[in-house]
């Protein structure tokens, strides 16, 4: 039995649990396509700096996050370095710092998860050279999106290695 069918036949228990990170990093991803790869965004000046303000905050965000728990930030710190980094208001750099605190490690996991799903993008392209395609690569994310990164990605290579095999 392909790997395939055995993830479909996991039955609801995956969608049932919450990756955070995980969709977050298909946020990102998803405003890569509409940006870099399909060009969706490129007449509009307004939904490019909201796809802009959107990575700027996920990355000083983790900045943010790591200086308060690694290195002992305080509130006066984080809200310094979001407002001249992110040019965010005083009240969205406090909302900020208060998730950060109540959340340790969770704009990390997003970045690390962005950066996970562009890895497994990758990999895909290598493996299927001329024959990947966008739109393919997208629906197999999608039917796997539920399961951790490490799992979907080694699932998803080794099922177009199987396919691919034939």
């Amino acid at each position: 039995q392909s790997v395939h069918h055995e993830l479909l036949n996991l039955g609801d228990w995956p969608r049932m649990v919450s990756y955070h990170g995980n969709a977050a990093g298909w946020r990102l991803l998803t405003g890569d396509l509409m940006v870099q790869e399909l060009g969706l965004l490129s007449s509009d000046p307004a939904q490019l700096a909201r796809y802009a303000q959107m990575k700027i905050l996920a990355v000083t965000g983790l900045v943010v996050d790591m200086g308060v728990h690694v290195q002992g930030w305080t509130q006066e710190d984080a809200i310094v370095y979001l407002r001249e980094k992110a040019a965010v208001s005083e009240r969205i750099a406090q909302l900020m710092f208060a998730d950060i605190l109540l959340h340790p490690g969770k704009y990390g996991s997003e970045w690390l998860a962005y950066l996970e799903l562009k890895a497994i993008q990758k990999q895909v392209q290598s493996l299927q050279g001329s024959d990947y395609l966008l739109q393919d690569f997208y629906q197999l994310m999608l039917n796997f999106h539920h399961f951790p990164l490490d799992f979907l990605g080694n699932s998803i290579i080794e099922l177009i290695s199987q396919e691919m095999a034939r």
